[in-house]
């Protein structure tokens, strides 16, 4: 597995998501920049709401992501350390434990994901 995630479609395949961090390196999310140079651990369920975002379920660092159009990541759901906790917490702080599949609806301007 190369740990990259990406899109297929007839005109072509697109990879959006870099391979994970080397060890010894600082593991970095690249939150706000370029989805091609984010660091992912296992990837693994993808939701994708055409034509616009794609949402990623990064298994091995606890979180959530979202791709935009213009191909700009950010983690929308976790703060990487794997527990079950968050009830209370903005989305950002809340702890996942290897997040598997994703699934997203919005409602009433709210965001609603569903991971397992």
């Amino acid at each position: 597995m190369n740990n990259r995630s990406g899109i297929v479609n007839p005109q072509a395949y697109s990879t959006f998501a870099a391979p994970e961090p080397q060890p010894g390196r600082a593991n970095t999310f690249n939150d706000g920049g370029l989805a091609i140079n984010a660091l992912m651990r296992l990837p693994s369920g993808v939701f994708v709401i055409p034509p616009a975002n794609v949402y990623i379920a990064d298994t091995g660092d606890n979180i959530i992501r979202k791709v935009t159009p213009n191909g700009i990541i950010n983690t929308i759901v976790g703060d990487s350390y794997g527990a079950f906790l968050g009830d209370t917490l903005p989305a950002i702080n809340a702890e996942l434990h290897a997040p598997t599949d994703v699934w997203v609806r919005f409602l009433r301007q709210h965001l609603y994901c569903r991971f397992r």
